[in-house]
This record gives C-alpha cells, structure tokens and sequence, in this order.
C-alpha cells in the first residue's frame, strides 16, 4: 500500500505515546529525551543565528505533535501560539493542553485555514514526510503564513534526495531554493543536528535486534555528546534550516 500520510499519522500517533510518537520509533522514551534535547540545542543555534528572540513573537508550529515545541515556545515567553497537524486525535490533544492557543486540523499540502502571518514559522521533521507531490506546494504555503522579515525553520537532509523509508523522502537545498526562488526567500544558515543520535536500521533487520536497540537507549547521553563535537553540515544526517521571508513577495 502506497504512503497515505493523513492515515499514518493519524495511526501512529494513535498508537504511541509521548515523544517517541514524533521521534524515533526504534528507541524508547529516554532515548527519544535526548533526541529532542539535540533539535532544542540546534533550535537555540538557529535562532541566534537568526538574529531573533523569541519572547513576544507570534509562532506558528507545523506538524505540532505532542506539544513538545509548543511548550517550550510557551516556556521561552513567545507570545501568540498557533499549530496544525494532519491528525484528528493529535488536534484533539492538543487543543485540551494548549488551550489558549489555536490548533488546526490541516494537510499542508492544501494549505493552512487561516490568512494569518506568523514572526516564526517552525517545521520540524514535516518536510521529508511529505510525497513529491505535495512537496512544492506544502512549502509554498509556509512561505505564505510568514510575515515578511519574518523566519522559517525548516529540517530535512538537505544533502542529497533518497527515500530510506515509505513514509520519508529526504531532498537537496537546490530542491529547497528552487520553491523558494520567486518567493524572495533568502538562506539564512544550515545548523546540523544529528549525526549518531539519529541512526536508524535495528528494528529492520528483525524482531530480535528489537533487544539491540533496547539496550543502545542507555548510550544516548554518549551520542549527544558526540553530536556535539564531531558534528558539521557533511557528516550531519538531519539538519535544521533557517531561512528569511522577504517584505517583497
């Protein structure tokens, strides 16, 4: 059966719990704590890169999940919180967590149900999950809900295009420029993210590597440092992109 992105992640998110929902399947709750720890620590790189400080801003989170982004945005004093996600129950979740933020239920793909603007657009882990066909479309229509001078943080490979899993097709910066040419979208900065912490493959190899990945949870702490010292834009296997929408689009 060809990927469905509304039915898998409307069963995926169903099924599990907690960050593993949103992160990495193979691995556990603790492992899934220092993976988000390392997008936090690339998320804090970016935006300092941006030049921009989060209190008061308005922020869009796409692909909000578990909340987990939200809450800290909250945490860090933005000011108007707004998400979408494909999911029913996800949406469901999370306008009972976040209630005085506005949650969407959208495939952005079609587009996001308001006309609003947002300082921040964030995408974490949505691009690379989407099919080519919805790809330069769903992108398009980031670039629309960000307010001109405004900043959209966006992840994927960004090194080459291949399609490691059903539901993840990983895509080039020339992909990325090539929407973002009559957009008056300008590349602010390419922050890395993972190197070792994101590996994937045990559960691919059968059942019983299941214990395998199991017991790799307890060196996550090992492969955050590790990130954190032998990490660049040529060996990163997942990075976060940080680009600056124009007054003039």
């Amino acid at each position: 059966m060809s990927y469905q992105p509304r039915t898998y992640w409307e069963q995926r998110l169903a099924h599990y719990g907690g960050l593993r929902a949103t992160g990495h399947l193979e691995h556990g709750r603790y492992y899934n704590w220092w993976l988000y720890r390392a997008k936090v620590r690339a998320l804090r790189r970016a935006l300092k890169v941006a030049g921009v400080d989060v209190s008061g801003r308005s922020i869009l989170d796409v692909g909000a999940g578990t909340g987990f982004f939200l809450s800290l945005y909250a945490r860090w004093g933005a000011g108007r919180l707004a998400g979408v996600d494909i999911s029913a129950t996800t949406v469901r979740r999370l306008k009972d967590g976040f209630p005085t933020a506005t949650v969407w239920e959208t495939d952005i793909a079609k587009g996001v149900p308001t006309e609003e603007q947002f300082d921040i657009v964030h995408a974490f882990d949505v691009m690379y999950h989407l099919p080519e066909t919805d790809f330069s479309a769903a992108l398009g229509h980031l670039v629309q809900r960000c307010r001109p001078g405004g900043v959209l943080l966006l992840t994927d490979s960004f090194r080459r295009q291949q399609r490691p899993a059903p539901h993840v097709t990983f895509r080039t910066l020339a992909q990325y420029r090539e929407v973002f040419s009559d957009r008056c979208v300008d590349v602010v900065g390419i922050v890395p993210i993972f190197r070792f912490l994101n590996r994937r493959g045990w559960l691919g190899r059968g059942a019983r590597w299941q214990y395998v990945a199991a017991a790799v949870d307890a060196f996550a702490p090992l492969y955050y440092l590790a990130d954190s010292v032998a990490l660049n834009a040529e060996t990163a296997n997942l990075s976060l992109l940080t680009c600056r929408v124009g007054r003039g689009r």
